[in-house]
């Protein structure tokens, strides 16, 4: 008899628009060969409820979700937890007990559905839903899916005196589970240095699903920058305007390439931008097969935590790719980096597209690029590891 898995997430894993969604699906088709798989979402808008319906009838999995008219205290706690949770526990008349305590309606529901389903296992995925720990059963299994160790991406975003604050409760939250999934070794290590019980941190990345992988031969000639990203997620704002402003504008007339971006972005954003005829803001694609050739992937993320799903499917794509550090953060090692290429500053940037910018450069980085997905990004390995966790 197979066990019971219910995934608690904010994020449907459908469609395939952003990593969230991504690393989440990359696992499902076996997950349901493994157990009666159950979902709990997060749904305040109706678009997100037919997504959710197209999801079930695909995939034919049981998808719980919370109505909208419902939601509205709940999106203001979430929001609430998600950027602003230490200026609560700073207030001594209000306990830690009292503000979870808010959102009654998404703790009932989830409870009402471990008792009905005999839910086995409940892993719970994504930061703001973190705090769920203190409503789970005790005699469940409980798993966390950590994408992005906040506390390290708030230390990048140097957020003062509430650093510590924020970071002692995730650390406390963290703990509370049986086991903590990380995609990298270095957000492995970050947890093991902060007392959290080794043997609980569990390094189980995700892959690329095939349906992503549309570009299967290497382009023959390179002509295009390439982001892929939306604007609601800070580290995509804060990268690319870094990029474009520092490195791009001061140098456009010696830069020839175009910087194509795809994804939902800021009108105003897209505005301060107008007037330069060689940055296309493409808007949402459907189909990256038909801007991935002739280009090479831009990753100038300089804040964030895990692994950069943008980065994964270039590698699996046979797209070259020219990142920060931190945007290839657990992609790479200070001896293992010929798979890609790494810039800091303006100087990084300018000596690589002037040295390493020939089309058969390009063509091999994209070769090696592949070569290290194939090694490290196995599918069979990668779902292995995730089936371990849960037995």
């Amino acid at each position: 008899m197979k066990k019971k898995l219910l995934i608690v997430t904010s994020f449907l894993p459908f469609p395939l628009s952003h990593g969230g969604a991504v690393s989440q699906y990359f696992f499902i088709d076996r997950l349901k060969k493994e157990f009666d798989l159950f979902f709990l979402v997060i749904a305040n808008s109706k678009e997100k409820i037919e997504q959710i319906k197209r999801f079930e009838q695909i995939e034919n999995i049981k998808v719980f979700y919370l109505e909208p008219n419902k939601l509205s205290l709940f999106d203001k706690f979430k929001n609430f937890i998600n950027y602003r949770l230490s200026k609560l526990f700073r207030l001594q008349k209000i306990d830690e007990k009292k503000m979870f305590d808010k959102n009654k309606y998404l703790i009932k529901s989830l409870k009402k559905i471990i008792k009905q389903c005999e839910i086995d296992i409940i892993q719970i995925e994504f930061f703001h839903l973190l705090y769920l720990i203190k409503y789970l059963p005790k005699n469940k299994k409980k798993i966390f899916i950590h994408h992005e160790v906040r506390f390290k991406t708030n230390k990048n975003f140097k957020s003062g005196k509430n650093y510590e604050i924020d970071k002692n409760l995730e650390i406390s939250l963290l703990k509370k589970y049986d086991n903590v999934i990380v995609f990298n070794k270095d957000d492995f290590q970050i947890l093991k240095n902060n007392e959290i019980d080794e043997n609980k941190i569990v390094i189980s990345p995700f892959g690329i699903p095939n349906k992503l992988i549309f570009h299967k031969n290497i382009s023959n000639t390179f002509d295009k920058f390439l982001f892929v990203g939306a604007s609601f997620h800070y580290p995509n704002l804060e990268g690319l305007k870094w990029f474009l402003n520092e490195i791009y504008l001061p140098n456009y007339n010696e830069i020839s390439w175009e910087v194509h971006i795809v994804g939902i972005w800021r009108e105003d954003f897209k505005e301060d931008y107008k007037k330069y005829t060689k940055i296309k803001f493409l808007g949402f694609v459907d189909d990256l097969g038909k801007v991935f050739e002739n280009a090479v992937l831009l990753n100038p993320i300089l804040t964030g935590s895990g692994i950069r799903t943008k980065v994964l499917e270039a590698f699996a794509n046979k797209v070259p790719v020219i990142s920060t550090p931190i945007g290839a953060e657990g992609l790479y090692s200070e001896t293992d980096q010929n798979h890609l290429m790494i810039f800091e500053n303006e100087k990084d940037f300018l000596k690589i597209f002037e040295n390493n910018f020939s089309n058969n450069n390009l063509a091999e980085v994209s070769e090696k690029g592949f070569e290290y997905y194939q090694k490290y990004f196995d599918e069979e390995l990668l779902l292995q590891k995730r089936l371990c966790v849960y037995r």
